[in-house]
Order: structure tokens, then C-alpha cells, then sequence
């Protein structure tokens, strides 16, 4: 009873809570509070193990509190502990996880700093039920675990996960092997030895509320019925991948390996673009000679779609997809089309330029012969070629033509824009001749839209 009442005096100083000092000396950053609110990792992260340190302290006996009644605790061990400077209420003590685990929540609410520390990595991880996850990367911080009297702290790597949990974080095999702890479920507690004694540190009991509810019997998975928004790249969060729900979970899985390993194959902002040689196309206009270059009269414009106007063509300048022109010939106003997601397009009034060139008479595929072509495929993958326009060059000759002015200045395109005639031809007959050898067999193309097809 009297090593009770003694760790009760010193959990009573302790406040409950860790400090803000480890054994490393005192951190010079302000501690940061995270409000929250059986995972196997496919194989081990580059980074190297700790070598055992042969340290006494190190050895020493946990003892538990003695209990009246009997340890008899049925709750999971969620403590109180800091990784860096941030302190969260939600460190869950799995010994059935063989990796340390950040849950999405708890990662995004780290300082931008923090977040670039991350490091990628392209390994799978299993949960429970078998279920397949792509970490978004691994991560390292410092762990300090105490019990307000006595502290340790050890490097922790965790895998970041993209999934929501009422855990901020998970101790897994690892990390409870650097700390050599002693998690006690009966007793509610974690037993860390530390350089000055050893921490008993005792779980939250306020976090036991959504614990405690279980369901009367287990419900069976039900079935996806709406499409899956992936999100590929991490930096785009607006660029999804839509997974159609009636693919299964394992070919989802693999999909997601897929698309993970090959990511820098997409183009995911006009500077990743590089371009179509223009010995394999280019786009000429053949302008009329015959006819008069026209300089359309400058159109107002309101202060909102000035503002993304002048957004998209710094965006073009800086892609080169534009260029600065001073002496042109023809020169047409842009135009400012909203979009369904409240955004604006901008698109050039080439109405006139347009009517001073002929047609060209390539033929585009038919789009209902098309849609019957793929429709008895069970597996179809739709892709839209990023701003695919602006991969084919307008001839050198024609660009000062295809000339637009704003309140910044007059530009003319360098790359083919949409909405010039024969635009469509130029792109068509390009797709064309690119997957001639697959074009009818396991793809279809329209233009900038493609179909891969399987069985």
C-alpha cells in the first residue's frame, strides 16, 4: 500500500501530463496540443534499427501498483505522450501491430515543416480484416513517454496512413521494443523503464467512451454502391481518380499499386507538359491572304473574371504555352466560361481568325459507333488527356495570328489553343498515328478522350 500512496503523490505532482523537458535537455519549440478527435506493413522501411545499447537501467523490474480487487482493466491502453512538440491524448499501445502508425487526422494537423519531412514509400499495408492501404509516406519525431516524475524518449519512424481513426497514433512492436515497455491491459497501464526509475504511466479513461460501445453481432460488408474519388498525388488534391464500385476490392488494390508505382507518368500542371516534336505535328492555319487581318474592339470585363484571367495566363506564361508578343496582326479578346465547379475557363473569340481558314477535311471517328465498340467490355478505364491542345505547336509562321490582349499585356499562342478551327483535325490525326497499333484492339480514342477496354 505504500508504493500505492507514493506513486499516487507523484502522479498527483506530475499533473497527469508529460512534460515539456525530455532527457535530452529542454525543447526550445512551444508544446502543441492535437485535437482528435492490428496493422501489418508489407515489408521494412530503409531506415536502420537503433543497435542495442547493453544499459542497466535498462533491465530494470517493472512492478505494476498492487490493485484492490485485482487488476481487472478491459480497455485498450490509450496514453497521454509527445512526439516532437506536440502532445496528443490518443496513443494507442497495439502489440498486435507490427508497425508504429500516424493516422491522416493527426498528420494534418502537424506545422507545414513538419509535413515536408516526409518521406515516400511504396510498400503496402494490411489491416485487420486484410484490407489494403498505400501509406502516404514514413515519417520520423522523437517520443517522449512519461508518467509526470520519469521520461524517456526514443525516434520513432511512423507509416502515414490516409485513413481516419479515433486513434491520433499507434505504438506497434517497434517502437514498444525501443522503449522496452511493458504494456499491461489487466492493469491499464505501460511500464517504460527510464535513466531515473521507472514510469508507470496509466491510460486515459475519458477516451473509454467510444471504446466501450460494441455491436450486439457482427454485420456483414456491405457492398460499395456509389463511385470511389481517389486522390493519386497528394499535391493535387483536385485531380481525382474516379473507381467505378463494381470492381472488386482486390483488383482495386492492385489498380491503386499500379497508378502509385507509374505516378510520374501523369502530367499534373501545364509545366509538366513537354510537348509534341513538331516533326511528328504541328498546327498550320493557311490564313486567306486575300483577307484583312481584324483587331477585334477590346471587351470589359468584370473585377472576378479579371482576376482568374490573369491567374490562367501566368499560368500559361510561366508553361510557355504563351509568349509576350508587341508587333501582331490579328488580335482577339478572351473570354471568360464558367464552370459546373464555380470556377472560370478561359477560352479566345477566334470567330474571326477562324473564318479566313479552310477546313480541314480529316475525318473524326463517329461517337456512336464508338460507345458501341467499348460497351460489351466489363472493364473500362477513361482517360482525358490534360489540356492535351496545348501539347501540339502552332507553326512558327502563324503564331503573332492566333494573338490576344489583356490588361497585362498582348500574347499569342505558342501551342495549339482549343477553339481554333481545324484544332480538333490536327489532334485527331495526331492520336492516330500515335496508337495506330492498338486503336480497335484495347483502345479507342475521340479526339483528347481515350478508352482503354478489357474483358
Amino acid at each position: 500500500m505504500e508504493n500505492w500512496n507514493t506513486w499516487s503523490k507523484a502522479q498527483k505532482q506530475g499533473g497527469g501530463k508529460p512534460p515539456a523537458k525530455d532527457n535530452q535537455g529542454s525543447s526550445k519549440r512551444q508544446i502543441k496540443d492535437l485535437n482528435v478527435h492490428m496493422i501489418h506493413r508489407g515489408q521494412q522501411t530503409s531506415g536502420k534499427r537503433k543497435e542495442f545499447e547493453d544499459e542497466e537501467w535498462k533491465n530494470e523490474p517493472v512492478i505494476f501498483p498492487r490493485i484492490k480487487g485485482g487488476p481487472c482493466n478491459k480497455n485498450p491502453l490509450i496514453i497521454t505522450a509527445l512526439f516532437g512538440h506536440y502532445r496528443s491524448q490518443y496513443v494507442f499501445f497495439d502489440t498486435g501491430s507490427t508497425s508504429d502508425i500516424m493516422y491522416e487526422q493527426c498528420f494534418e494537423q502537424l506545422e507545414e515543416e513538419d509535413k515536408e519531412r516526409l518521406r515516400p514509400i511504396h510498400a503496402p499495408v494490411s489491416g485487420f480484416g486484410g484490407e489494403i492501404m498505400h501509406p502516404w509516406g514514413v515519417i520520423t519525431f522523437p517520443v517522449t513517454l512519461s508518467d509526470g516524475i520519469h521520461s524517456r524518449t526514443e525516434e520513432v519512424e511512423f507509416l502515414v496512413l490516409p485513413a481516419r481513426s479515433k486513434h491520433d497514433i499507434i505504438l506497434g512492436w517497434e517502437a514498444i521494443g525501443d522503449f522496452n515497455a511493458h504494456p499491461s491491459t489487466a492493469h491499464g497501464a505501460v511500464g517504460v523503464p527510464t535513466r531515473t526509475g521507472v514510469a508507470i504511466i496509466h491510460v486515459n479513461r475519458h477516451c473509454y467512451t467510444a471504446e466501450s460501445s460494441r455491436p450486439s453481432k457482427v454485420s456483414k460488408q456491405s457492398q460499395r454502391t456509389e463511385p470511389e474519388k481517389w486522390i493519386l498525388n497528394k499535391k493535387f488534391p483536385d485531380q481525382t481518380i474516379v473507381i467505378g464500385p463494381a470492381i472488386s476490392e482486390i483488383v482495386r488494390t492492385f489498380l491503386k499499386q499500379l497508378l502509385t508505382k507509374n505516378i510520374d507518368v501523369f502530367a499534373w500542371q501545364p509545366a509538366d507538359m513537354t510537348g509534341v516534336p513538331r516533326n511528328i505535328s504541328e498546327h498550320k492555319l493557311k490564313v486567306n491572304p486575300l483577307i484583312t487581318p481584324i483587331v477585334q474592339k477590346k471587351r470589359k470585363m468584370g473585377p472576378e473574371q479579371t482576376k482568374a484571367m490573369n491567374g490562367q495566363v501566368q499560368d500559361l506564361l510561366h508553361a510557355g504555352i504563351i509568349r509576350e508578343i508587341k508587333y501582331q496582326t490579328w488580335v482577339a479578346n478572351p473570354v471568360m466560361v464558367p464552370k459546373s465547379n464555380g470556377t472560370w475557363r478561359m477560352c479566345i473569340d477566334s470567330k474571326d481568325l477562324n473564318k479566313a481558314c479552310p477546313k480541314y477535311c480529316y475525318p473524326l471517328p463517329k461517337i456512336d459507333l464508338k460507345v458501341d465498340v467499348v460497351a460489351p467490355f466489363k472493364f473500362k478505364c477513361f482517360l482525358d488527356a490534360y489540356k492535351g491542345y496545348y501539347q501540339i505547336h502552332m507553326a512558327a509562321g502563324d503564331e503573332d495570328k492566333t494573338t490576344f490582349r489583356t490588361d497585362q499585356g498582348t500574347f499569342c499562342y505558342r501551342m495549339m489553343p482549343f477553339g481554333l478551327k481545324n484544332a480538333g483535325a490536327t489532334y485527331q490525326r495526331l492520336m492516330d498515328q500515335d496508337f495506330k497499333g492498338q486503336i480497335s484492339r484495347n483502345l479507342e480514342v475521340y479526339v483528347d478522350d481515350l478508352v482503354i477496354k478489357s474483358i
